[in-house]
């Protein structure tokens, strides 16, 4: 894994078309900008790993 320190209103480049930007730093809380295709899925990883526990719920029913 690649760690980075970046400040507010800097970017991190990721290929030729997704760009990572930090909008603001205020505390404990970063606020990211992404800039990608719409082919690439973005979502956060908390609401993913919910919705897997969802799924096996529902799974086991």
């Amino acid at each position: 894994m690649l760690v980075l320190t970046r400040k507010a209103e800097e970017s991190i480049k990721i290929g030729s078309d997704i760009v990572i930007k930090i909008i603001s730093v205020q505390g404990k809380r970063v606020r990211v900008a992404i800039d990608a295709p719409p082919s690439v899925p973005i979502q956060r990883a908390e609401l993913e790993d919910k919705l897997k526990n969802s799924e096996l719920l529902l799974g086991s029913c």
